[in-house]
């Protein structure tokens, strides 16, 4: 298993799902924005930090891309960008097995993503929670990407009885209902899929037991490094992300959010190697560069929300972690982009 860093991750085969769909619909990315290559991408055991996610999604929003961009992505099957997961996916016996594998092994794709199956008289509820506060174009890719790989695999289509979002309902809620159907509800306290029995006894066309049980084995092992190495730093990093919004992530914050004490934090902490500036340092480089992508954010309002006492010392922070001031870097990332689209 090959990590960047200890932020929270997804795998390099869903980044370039997600990267080549982007491109597909007349996105420039800027390789500068990303600091590694879609060659590198390949490798199905590098792991990419969530952020970057954030970042895409800006980089098509500035570019103009559609309203519903992420309802595109999931609806595409990239056969490049297909790692251990996926080809798990494949071999299932049904559709039912298919999410509970999906609901087991989720960290391999993304350990920012919850989702748990309630068993239910009429087929079977699953729940999905962003628990990395990736946004709406990821909860719109996630369960747009579960009918399209339930198709994909059973060959067939796939109409689920329900299909419920905790946002409210979009200006292009039609394109909604074309892929989920008319029991598509909004403003709804949970996000969740209802599928019948029916749907959940398809077969899956390429199901191939052998394999199955190979890649099973493979995923557990890799699943329980992920865990065993990453689990407190991740938190950590993860409950600093959602409290910096502006300034708030002091380590009493997180300590509070742990149920321990600041000291009990900063020994588990060195416990791995690592300390809390550490942390908070990589957190703040990664939401400098996701900020500065909004072009609506004025450089001293960065400042401010990476907790910055005065723009002059984010200025100099900036210019030691990447080469360049945060105007200066700004400025590069979008002439990198309209050359690259002329």
């Amino acid at each position: 298993m090959k990590a960047t860093d200890m932020s929270p991750s997804i795998s390099a085969p869903a980044f370039l799902d997600l990267y080549d769909a982007l491109v597909k619909q007349h996105v420039t990315i800027p390789e500068q924005s990303l600091g590694f290559t879609r060659a590198e991408l390949l490798d199905i055991e590098k792991r990419i930090p969530v952020s970057m996610q954030t970042t895409l999604w800006n980089i098509a929003k500035n570019q103009g891309a559609p309203e519903h961009i992420g309802l595109i992505v999931g609806q595409q099957i990239n056969e490049e960008a297909q790692g251990m997961m996926s080809h798990l996916l494949k071999c299932a016996d049904d559709l039912k097995e298919v999410l509970y594998m999906y609901e087991k092994y989720m960290a391999a794709m993304s350990e920012c993503i919850h989702v748990e199956i309630q068993e239910q008289p009429w087929g079977c509820r699953l729940l999905y929670k962003d628990i990395g506060g990736s946004g709406l174009c990821d909860v719109e890719r996630a369960l747009a990407s579960l009918i399209t790989w339930g198709q994909y695999l059973s060959i067939q289509p796939v109409k689920p009885m329900r299909v419920s979002f905790e946002h409210k309902r979009p200006s292009y809620f039609s394109e909604y209902i074309k892929l989920f159907g008319i029991n598509t509800l909004f403003s709804q306290s949970a996000t969740y899929i209802d599928l019948d029995t029916a749907t959940l006894n398809t077969p899956v066309a390429t199901a191939n037991p052998y394999v199955k049980n190979i890649l099973q084995g493979h995923l557990e092992k890799y699943v329980g490094d992920l865990y065993k190495s990453n689990s407190l730093c991740l938190t950590v990093k993860r409950i600093i992300h959602e409290t910096m919004t502006w300034g708030e992530g002091s380590s009493d914050i997180v300590a509070a959010k742990l149920g321990m004490s600041r000291q009990t934090l900063h020994r588990k902490l060195k416990q791995h190697d690592v300390n809390y500036r550490t942390l908070l340092l990589e957190v703040r480089k990664e939401k400098a560069l996701e900020y500065l992508y909004d072009d609506d954010l004025a450089l001293d309002e960065i400042s401010d929300r990476l907790g910055f006492k005065e723009p002059s010392s984010f200025f100099r922070a900036f210019k030691s972690w990447f080469g360049a001031s945060p105007g200066q870097f700004r400025k590069s990332l979008l002439a990198e982009a309209e050359a690259d689209a002329c």
